[in-house]
């Protein structure tokens, strides 16, 4: 398991939060009810927030997917979180920490040594040992 930093990015805030912004407001809503516990309605808060998505979110779609595969993540839904973290780091494996870190995981806990071992390489190169222990082969 991840330790306690694992946390799901809070980028909606109220003031940008409008009725007409259905990809901050679900993001809004997952957080919230991440917060609170509520890990159904948080996945389907950022599901809502994924399906709003357009071209023009391409800046913040990173936020929404990482959110919903950490909730996923929670749940140990390893398949769902998977696809999430692929999307996150879209060709860029490095580029966020904590999505390729619990991808990792997600792959080895899945039965995906192989694919497990490869990021694990590319996560040991950028920043160094796996905290949770993943070794290769």
């Amino acid at each position: 398991m991840a330790d306690t930093t694992d946390r799901v990015s809070d980028t909606a805030h109220a003031d940008r939060v409008s009725d007409t912004d259905p990809v901050d407001a679900g993001l809004d809503r997952g957080n919230q009810a991440y917060e609170a516990g509520d890990l159904g309605a948080a996945i389907a808060a950022y599901e809502d927030a994924v399906r709003a998505l357009t071209p023009a979110d391409d800046g913040r779609a990173a936020d929404v997917y990482e959110n919903l595969g950490i909730a996923y993540w929670q749940l140990g839904r390893w398949r769902p979180a998977i696809r999430a973290f692929l999307r996150v780091l879209d060709g860029d494996p490095g580029g966020r920490e904590q999505s390729l870190r619990l991808l990792v995981g997600c792959l080895f806990r899945d039965g995906l040594p192989l694919d497990g071992e490869r990021l694990l390489i590319a996560y040991e190169a950028r920043f160094g040992p796996h905290p949770e222990g993943w070794t290769r082969g």
